[in-house]
Parts: C-alpha cells; structure tokens; sequence
C-alpha cells in the first residue's frame, strides 16, 4: 500500500491483529503525518498510555508529513506480510 489513506483505514479495521509496539509506532506516525511537531505538554507519570502515545510522537519530531506519511505506508506495508 502506498496510499497514505488506504493504510489508515487498513489499520483502523485491522487494529486487534497488530501489536503495541507496532500500534505505538503508527501512532506516532500518523500524528507527525497529520498534525507535525508534536508541541504538547508530556503527559504526567500516572496517566501511561497517554504518556507513551505522545513518546512516540515526540520521537517523529522533525520528519517531514510527506517522510511521515510514506513510513506509515512502509510499517502498514511491513504488517500486512
């Protein structure tokens, strides 16, 4: 799949079949692809997902949305095999 929409509608209905690590992964891709930098205040200790899910964003910082989009594509890509 290259098309970046295409890979996030494969991942919203095939979610369950995908691990953390790689859920985590298309998470902070998806969010570098749509929204860029991530410019938010880091989630406190006590609430861990929402602190992993803006770690691996923060992790994106500085790619581009086009480099972003086209590692999403890669990672669906990767999974689907």
């Amino acid at each position: 799949m290259n098309n970046f929409k295409e890979s996030v509608n494969y991942i919203n209905t095939n979610y369950k079949d995908i691990g953390h690590t790689d859920l985590l992964e298309l998470y902070g891709l998806y969010k570098q692809a749509t929204e860029g930098d991530n410019d938010t205040e880091c989630p406190t200790f006590f609430n861990m997902k929402a602190r992993k899910k803006w770690e691996a964003w923060d992790e994106r910082k500085g790619l581009t949305k086009d480099t972003a989009k086209k590692w999403y594509c890669s990672c669906v890509n990767r999974l689907r095999k």
